[in-house]
This record gives structure tokens, sequence and C-alpha cells, in this order.
């Protein structure tokens, strides 16, 4: 009938519409897949790419920020290095005895410099985090009354620590040859 004839047309009509527009779309997105119904094997394999594309970017930020750490951490340990180079080559020199009493206060002014140069190297900082605290980066690790608020794995040490180059209550003989090492109570002399 002709009624059936009109109503055929008129499906065909609005199929093809829908077509002509799904390809407009298609081309103006530039993407072949616009809705996980378009095709729903080609949308599992669309976002399981984008999920692959999106952990390889975030390895090459974290690799890149441990690069930057690593550079910042190894500055600050060349630094370090060249502090206790130079206390090394004072303490040889203060073995000697025949250094006088002067020369030995100024070593041990210098030594409690480098001390705290030390201290300030310890406290380094990449990005707000303190690349020498163990896994308390948000802490200042080393303070300058010489106490050590950080961890290692493995190892914890809580309190203060002391450091004794020059004892001033014998100044006037020079005669502390050694330096002093106070770990928890515990004193190393070297």
């Amino acid at each position: 009938t002709d009624q059936m004839l009109f109503n055929s047309g008129t499906r065909s009509l609005r199929r093809n519409t829908e077509a002509v527009a799904k390809a407009q779309d298609r081309a103006s997105a530039g993407r072949k897949v616009l809705r996980p119904s378009d095709d729903p094997i080609s949308s599992a394999q669309i976002l399981k790419y984008t999920k692959a594309i999106a952990q390889v970017n975030q390895h090459v930020r974290n690799m890149g920020e441990s690069e930057e750490f690593l550079s910042v951490s190894d500055s600050a340990l060349s630094g370090m290095q060249e502090r206790i180079a130079r206390a090394s080559e004072l303490a040889v020199e203060m073995v000697n005895a025949s250094q006088e009493p002067s020369d030995r206060k100024i070593a041990a002014v210098e030594i409690k410099q480098i001390f705290e140069q030390l201290t300030g190297v310890a406290n380094t900082t990449h990005k707000g985090q303190h690349v020498f605290a163990g896994n308390k980066i948000a802490t200042k690790p080393f303070d300058f009354e010489k106490k050590w608020h950080g961890q290692h794995v493995g190892t914890s040490i809580e309190g203060p620590i002391e450091i004794v180059a020059y004892d001033p209550e014998n100044a006037e003989d020079a005669s502390n040859d050694q330096l002093n090492l106070t770990v928890d109570g515990v004193t190393v002399q070297v």
C-alpha cells in the first residue's frame, strides 16, 4: 500500500540522515569511535592504550624528578666531601705536637664552622623536601643544636649527637688532640 511505501521511505531517509550525521561527527572530531556504542571492541582497546600512555607519561615524569633529586643529592655530597677533607686535613695538622695553642684554637673555630656548614648541607632540600631526611622528608633532619631528626632504614638515631673538637675549659693547654662523638649517651673518641 501507499502508506507502507511512505513509511519505508521515511525510515530509509532517517537512517541515511543519521549515518551522514555520524560521519560528519567523526570527520570533525578526527576519530572513528566517538562513543563506546559505536564500536565496543575498539573502545576497549582505546581505553587500554590511553591508560598505557598515561602510565608511560607518569614514568617519564618520575624519571625526571628522580634525576633532579639525584643531581641535588650528588651536589650536596660533593660539598660535604670537600668540607670533610678540610676537617681531616686540620685534624692531621693539629695532631702534631709542635702546634701552638693559638693554632689549635684557630683550628677548633674552623672545625666548628665546617660542622655548621655540614649541618647546612645536610639540610639540603629539593622542591620543599629534605634530601637527607630518610622517610621524614617534611622534617628538617638536622638543627644547629646538633640533633638529627631523620630516620634511616635499619638505623634510627634519636636524641642529641654531640661532637666536641675543642674543649674551651681546657683552652689554655690545648691538649685536646681528639674528637669526641656522642650518640645516645655513647661516646667514641677519635
